[in-house]
Parts: structure tokens; C-alpha cells; sequence
């Protein structure tokens, strides 16, 4: 949520070019109610929809993010990572997208006003 209000406080991105997923029904009502964003219960109508993939569950639930997206990912899409803990190999397995360019990242606190330090490796 925070990584959002920054995107948009922060004029990163247009909010029509947003989608947000999450499995809570009630933090995804919250977050449609409070940004102007699409929202989805699909995370394969999101993969489908963006050129750009942020990662955003816990380590646990990555997995089965994983498989809900691989059939909406092609190469032209960036995918971003900030689970902790999760290698970007291990991504790509569950992607099934062994060539995928992905981005793994470790964010940290002030993520809503865009002006913090964040340390990012890209992976062939």
C-alpha cells in the first residue's frame, strides 16, 4: 500500500495504468475505494494487463502468485520482486520463465514519498 500511495502521490505512473490485485476482499475495497486504480481478485487478468509486474506478497504466498501469473507473462514484461528471501532463479522456476528479465528489490520505510534508498539487481 505504501509503494502505491508513492506511484501515485509521486505522479510515477497514471492510476489508469494501475492494477492491483490482493486475495483480502476487504484491504482490495479499501484500496479501490481510496485510489482511482483498477482492482482485481485475478492475478492473471493483472499479469495480462500490465508491462510492468511488481511482486508484492509475502514470501510464503509467492508461489502460488507464481502460478496464477506464468500464463499472462511474456518477455516484454518487467517483473519486480520485493519478497525477501526469494531468489530471482527460484522466480523464475515458478514462473515457468527461465529467460524472464526480473528485478529484485529490497524496499524500505518512506517507499511513499519516493525518496528513500532502495538497492535493486537485475537478473539476466
Amino acid at each position: 500500500n505504501s509503494m502505491l500511495e508513492g506511484i501515485l502521490r509521486n505522479n510515477l505512473a497514471m492510476p489508469q495504468h494501475i492494477m492491483v490485485t490482493n486475495r483480502s476482499v476487504g484491504k482490495l475495497e479499501r484500496i479501490g475505494q481510496h485510489w482511482p486504480v483498477k482492482v482485481s481478485y485475478d492475478n492473471l487478468e493483472a499479469a495480462k494487463f500490465g508491462s510492468v509486474i511488481v511482486l508484492s506478497v509475502k514470501p510464503v504466498d509467492m508461489k502460488a502468485a507464481c502460478e496464477q501469473l506464468c500464463q499472462g507473462i511474456d518477455s516484454n514484461k518487467l517483473i519486480i520482486s520485493v519478497a525477501a528471501g526469494i531468489h530471482v532463479d527460484t522466480l523464475k522456476k515458478w514462473l515457468k520463465r527461465p529467460q524472464q528479465p526480473i528485478i529484485r528489490v529490497m524496499p524500505n520505510l518512506p517507499s511513499q514519498k519516493a525518496e528513500n534508498l532502495r538497492w535493486g539487481a537485475p537478473a539476466a
